[in-house]
């Protein structure tokens, strides 16, 4: 999507894959169990943004091909 530079996207790839090691950690370390609400909620507000940007940008139809569709659906979870 040409609304964001190259340079973003590689970013909020890094900050969810960030966010992934975070969510997995209290599994290995206990004393971080308090991390994972926290971690949860902010990859949910991200997916809503991304949501927002899509459908700004893709529109809301409810086909398959629409990636608005799939990012509410994960923001859902």
């Amino acid at each position: 999507m040409a609304a964001l530079s190259k340079g973003t996207w590689d970013a909020i790839g890094a900050f969810e894959i960030v966010c992934a090691v975070a969510l997995l950690s209290p599994a290995i370390l206990t004393f971080l169990a308090g991390l994972t609400p926290i971690v949860a909620t902010i990859l949910c507000v991200e997916m809503l943004a991304m949501s927002g940007l899509h459908i700004k940008y893709a529109g809301l139809d409810p086909v398959p091909q629409n990636p608005a569709m799939w990012t509410l659906g994960l923001a859902a979870i």
